[in-house]
């Protein structure tokens, strides 16, 4: 993550990090929260692990067609401050 941001950053492009099953892993979950602040990186969310994203992926529809859920009250909160940051 951290090349990727450097090269974002030579570039002067605008980023957003969002940390995907951050449940899995705190430690790593907080080192990439750091590491947006440090590359002026915008912070977007974590959504964490559930087997309904599987599921939804088995029936060929993406997790928010599929369910309602804390996933996908995640990715919709994720959803709108990208919009937010796009269309202002």
């Amino acid at each position: 993550m951290k090349r990727i941001l450097d090269v974002i950053n030579y570039f002067k492009i605008k980023s957003g990090i969002i940390v995907n099953k951050y449940d899995l892993n705190p430690a790593k979950s907080d080192e990439a929260v750091k590491i947006a602040a440090q590359n002026n990186s915008n912070f977007l969310g974590m959504i964490p692990y559930d087997e309904s994203v599987t599921d939804a992926q088995i029936e060929g529809i993406s997790i928010i067609e599929y369910t309602e859920n804390k996933v996908t009250k995640q990715i919709r909160k994720i959803w709108d401050k990208i919009k937010d940051e796009c269309f202002k």
